[in-house]
């Protein structure tokens, strides 16, 4: 088992040039569930690929082979690069003051990026901010139902999605926030592009 120690010295140390990496290997073959990845295949000598370092929009594996990152960090999640010093040094700083507060009040930060956010959505009044796509999913099918309660009586009601992903994420939490009269009678519209 990957022990503190273990753990601390991965933090601590650069794997890649300084130390054995082959323990982060199999830790990660034997725990992690990898997304979009066949897992057969770590069943035999093939090891997981484990990234190492990113600067910009590179980053380097644990056999300092250097990738461009046009997916897992670009689409979903690091889409401002890797390394950002101007910006770790923000967020370390927010860490330090106040590092979360539920959308159940305001923030100084929240309340300034609002205005920046809508600075550059016009015909946008608000903004809400969301901990996860989950949420978010949630959040805008209660909204399209509250707008059509409002302007339709709600009557009108249909939900276009763009890929089998979205449609299948979106049912999914449909079925949990929906109630049944109204999974029944919503039309779904799936489009191909």
């Amino acid at each position: 088992m990957l022990n503190k120690q273990i753990y601390a010295r991965s933090v601590a140390m650069d794997y890649a040039t300084t130390n054995d990496i082959q323990e982060i290997v199999e830790a990660d073959r034997k725990n992690v569930w990898h997304h979009l990845s066949q897992h057969k295949q770590f069943e035999s000598k093939v090891d997981p690929r484990i990234i190492v370092e990113g600067k910009g929009m590179r980053v380097w594996d644990q056999h300092g082979k250097e990738h461009l990152d046009g997916v897992s960090g670009g689409v979903w999640t690091v889409n401002v690069g890797y390394g950002r010093v101007r910006i770790a040094d923000a967020v370390r700083d927010q860490l330090v003051k106040m590092n979360y507060f539920a959308g159940s009040a305001g923030s100084i930060p929240g309340s300034i990026f609002s205005e920046m956010l809508l600075d550059k959505m016009p015909g946008l009044s608000r903004v809400y901010y969301s901990n996860s796509g989950s949420e978010a999913n949630e959040k805008v099918y209660k909204m399209v139902r509250q707008i059509s309660h409002k302007h339709h009586n709600g009557k009108k009601l249909r939900l276009f999605t763009v890929n089998a992903i979205t449609t299948e994420q979106l049912l999914q939490t449909l079925q949990l926030v929906a109630n049944k009269k109204e999974m029944l009678n919503m039309a779904h519209i799936h489009l191909d592009l």
